[in-house]
This record gives structure tokens, sequence and C-alpha cells, in this order.
């Protein structure tokens, strides 16, 4: 009995077992795994710009709608308001600052060129006046145009007076050319 244990415990007396690497195990799997959830970041991402472009094309169509309803305002004696205030304050709703910047030029586009249109009606109306007071002298009409011309550059930012100017000049060339236009009617009658 003691023999036998003895034997139990005894050393391995020089038999061993040797474990040598061949080499990195198999991680594929784990390099698939990095792959598809590197796919499905890019596709979330996708997703969330999308939808941020959406957003800011909705709010740059608000802001443009916005800018038609700003641009065109009358008083009480129903006259043409000057257009004095083309910042957007809706604009602080946007993500960033580029973003804030485009809605605001889109605001201000827009009520310019409302502005415009209403003003254009308006000096129309204005050189029709001029030329029913004076239909056989164009240099009236031309002092009227300065005048309306000048009144305007004091209201209007320099932006605006320059989007409004060439179209108010049009409608008192006009009526100036039909005063001239009377004057050699009137030389030929007399």
């Amino acid at each position: 009995l003691q023999r036998c244990w003895l034997m139990a415990y005894q050393k391995t007396k020089g038999r061993g077992v040797y474990v040598q690497p061949v080499g990195m195990p198999n991680l594929r799997g784990f390099s698939d795994m990095a792959n598809a959830i590197n796919g499905l970041s890019d596709l979330t991402s996708s997703i969330g710009t999308d939808i941020r472009k959406q957003e800011y094309n909705d709010m740059l169509i608000i802001a443009e709608q916005d800018g038609r309803t700003a641009g065109v305002r009358y008083n009480d004696k129903n006259e043409l308001v000057p257009l004095v205030d083309t910042t957007y304050a809706s604009a602080m709703n946007a993500f960033g600052t580029s973003e804030q910047k485009g809605l605001q030029a889109a605001f201000r586009k827009s009520a310019i060129d409302t502005y415009a249109a209403a003003l254009t009606l308006d000096a129309r109306s204005s050189a029709n006046n001029a030329l029913v007071r004076s239909p056989t002298d164009p240099d009236s009409i031309v002092g009227a145009a300065n005048a309306y011309l000048e009144k305007l550059q004091s209201e209007l930012d320099p932006d605006a007076f320059s989007a409004v100017a060439p179209r108010v000049n049009i409608e008192f060339a006009t009526a100036a050319n039909q005063a001239r236009a009377g004057r050699i009617k009137q030389a030929r009658e007399d």
C-alpha cells in the first residue's frame, strides 16, 4: 500500500507535454461582426443626414413663404410700407450657423423680391399720375422719378434699394417716353 502511494505521487521524471502555438486563432467572426456594425453605423448616419436635409428644406420653404408675407405690408392709408427689416428670427431653430445663414438669405431674398414686385406696381401708379399731371413734359416726370428714388433710398437698406431701383427707373422712363411722344405730337399739331 505504501508502494502504491509513492507511485501515485512520484514526479514524472523527464516526461512533459510541450505546447507550441501554430498561429492565431480564427477571428474571422469578429471582423465580420465589426464590418456589420460599421455598415450599420453608415446606414444610420445616412438616414440621419437625409432626415436633417429634409428638415432643412422644409425650413427653407417656410422661410421663403414668411419672406413673401413680410415683403409686402400696407399701412392704414393703403400705402406700401418700406421694407426695413429683413432678419428672420426663426432661423435660430436651424442646426448650425451655415444653415441659419442659408435660412436668413432665403428669407431676405424672398422678402426683397416680393417688395420689389409690389413697389413696381406702386412706381407704375406714381409714374402714370405724373404723366397725367404733365402729359407733354418729360422733365417733370424725370423730376418725379428722382424724388421717388431719393425717398426710397432714404428708407431702404442698400441691398433692397439696389434691387428695386431698376424697376422704378423702368416705370418712370416709360412714362417719360410717353410724355416725349405727347410733346412731339403736340408740336406737330401746333
